[in-house]
């Protein structure tokens, strides 16, 4: 068996329901880690896959180097309660070389980031690259961590001779452009003869959009890991780089065509107009108040955006917060932009004489 597009997608089929289930969990969790000032940098897409291959090849041992607070355990944990494995069988071993994160013990914000706990999981603390070899060989590894050069040179030759199936490994190169890393030139090189699959690439296909519409946004940002299989072949899908924007000192002369470019692809598609609204009639009809909050500041985002054009935006927003007790969004607004009260008071007298209008008609 060939692992490819259609595999992965024919998962994505055959878990949806259960990805539809989790996913909004996930995002509440997200949102409250992230508030707590504790870091989130997995993509939705890399969670969806982690937790659909480790669903379908049900791996006996899991390495994850490193869980940081959590926040990818939590995909992994909930896939290895599913598989329900007898817990001699199945373990996730989580190494992580720092005891405390925000001044708290890693213990309990791993804990506390998780959904639900696991006897198949522990969290090993220590130096990966001492503490690993003391555990079985793993079936699935997960690594995201030290993004130095000699880092990815000691999993190279260390990790993945050990590996059974299959690592999935983050921080490596979008679907355009590779991690500005020496971990990842490292890996890269190492892979150039060799087949990985870019899920920054896959993630941008129609098929995979089609097959996540359900799932609620999270941690909504581009992916950049791949996936590397040492037990059958892997579809080679790797990325065309032409990256324009390798410029992280801001020392780069760019010509009008390159800045054109470099706008097109970070804007992609044609956006839709006023787009402040949708985002307000989904708060307005959200029952779920971190999903309210969440919508209610997108609608803030936009109108701030379409800004540049006009005001009307702004001051539609601010007028229909007012309307429906937004008072929140509605300061928030005024804060921004102070001129637009001018505005909200016409639409709001407007409204006045408007509602007077008909009803006398009525009458």
């Amino acid at each position: 068996m060939t692992i490819n597009e259609n595999y992965l997608l024919k998962l994505y089929s055959k878990y949806k329901k259960e990805l539809e289930e989790i996913t909004p969990l996930i995002r509440k969790k997200f949102l409250k880690i992230s508030q707590q000032g504790f870091r989130a940098t997995f993509s939705d897409f890399e969670g969806e896959v982690l937790y659909v291959l480790i669903r379908e090849r049900k791996p006996e041992i899991i390495y994850e180097i490193s869980p940081d607070c959590g926040y990818s355990t939590i995909y992994m944990v909930e896939a290895i309660n599913k598989n329900n494995l007898s817990k001699k069988k199945s373990k996730l071993y989580s190494f992580e070389i720092e005891k405390y994160k925000n001044s708290e013990p890693l213990l309990r914000v791993i804990n506390n980031t998780l959904i639900n706990q696991s006897p198949h999981h522990k969290i090993i603390i220590g130096d990966a690259m001492n503490t690993t070899k003391n555990y079985p060989n793993p079936d699935l590894c997960l690594i995201d961590s030290n993004h130095e050069a000699f880092f990815g040179q000691w999993y190279i030759k260390h990790i993945f001779p050990r590996i059974n199936d299959i690592a999935l490994i983050q921080d490596i190169t979008f679907y355009d452009r590779r991690e500005y890393s020496g971990e990842a030139k490292v890996l890269l090189d190492f892979l150039k003869n060799r087949n990985y699959m870019s899920l920054g690439v896959v993630e941008r296909k129609d098929s995979f959009y089609m097959k996540r519409e359900s799932f609620p946004n999270r941690r909504f940002y581009e992916t950049n890991s791949i996936l590397v299989s040492f037990k059958e072949k892997i579809q080679n899908i790797k990325p065309t780089y032409k990256d324009l924007t390798n410029d992280n000192d801001f020392s780069k002369h760019l010509t009008h065509e390159e800045i054109y470019k470099i706008e097109k692809k970070l804007e992609f598609f044609p956006r839709r107009q006023n787009l402040w609204r949708t985002y307000f009639l989904l708060a307005k009809n959200s029952e779920c108040k971190i999903d309210k909050k969440v919508f209610l500041n997108k609608a803030i985002g936009h109108a701030i955006s379409e800004s540049n054009f006009n005001l009307k935006s702004l001051k539609h927003l601010s007028f229909l917060s007012l309307r429906f007790g937004y008072l929140k969004t509605f300061i928030k607004l005024l804060i921004i932009e102070p001129s637009i009260i001018f505005g909200v008071i016409k639409l709001i007298w407007l409204t006045i004489l408007s509602s007077k209008f008909f009803a006398k008609i009525n009458n």
